[in-house]
């Protein structure tokens, strides 16, 4: 088995390289407040760019989600391949990139939602003009998505949610949530639970440290 890249898979990797060191600012590898650099000081790529640049400063996340779908969905097509060069490369720069819009809520949505949704929202994730947070652990269930408690009931043409999320790293700054909740009371606790999204500037959406 040949686990060399292409040529054309060469010249991606060579060109995502050289798009990144361009664009981050100098010292960023060292100093980057990003994961790894830690959770707890987080800082976005435009807080590092002089004024003059940033206007770009989304430049690098736009490419990562434009990286991934079908061009119908204003992706750009980009092979499996291509999209793991592009992650790595991004990873090894310590660089931002693509978040939960791009690497979770895009890729499900294109595999289980209906058409509308995906006409709704794949175009929106690619152009990143959506921008999602994890809204699954809670205080009392951890990791154990099983024992989730947020509960949403339906009201009409709308669900009514009551619970609380943790560990959401940059909620602060989404648009939306990408939830799950119980949807089921009866269900047996694998059972029952939903995907919904939230946006967070419904009522009575609280966001703290």
């Amino acid at each position: 088995m040949n686990f060399q890249f292409s040529s054309a898979q060469e010249a991606f990797y060579q060109e995502v390289d050289s798009f990144i060191r361009k664009e981050l600012p100098a010292g960023w590898t060292q100093e980057s407040h990003h994961w790894p650099g830690g959770y707890g000081r987080y800082r976005s790529l435009r807080s590092w760019l002089p004024p003059e640049r940033s206007s770009d400063a989304g430049s690098g996340r736009k490419a990562g989600s434009q990286s991934r779908g079908p061009k119908e969905y204003g992706g750009s097509g980009r092979s499996h391949i291509e999209q793991a060069i592009f992650h790595e490369r991004l990873s090894y720069y310590r660089a931002p990139g693509p978040g939960i819009a791009t690497l979770i809520v895009g890729p499900t949505i294109l595999s289980f939602g209906n058409e509308e949704q995906k006409k709704e929202w794949l175009p929106r994730i690619a152009k990143e003009n959506s921008r999602f947070w994890l809204a699954y652990s809670e205080p009392g269930a951890g990791s154990d998505l099983a024992s989730i408690q947020t509960r949403a009931v339906e009201d009409g043409d709308d669900l009514v949610i009551n619970g609380q999320k943790t560990w959401s790293s940059a909620a602060h700054l989404s648009d939306y949530a990408w939830m799950l909740v119980r949807t089921d009371s009866i269900a047996s606790p694998r059972k029952g639970i939903s995907l919904v999204v939230v946006d967070n500037r419904s009522k009575g959406i609280t966001v703290r440290p």
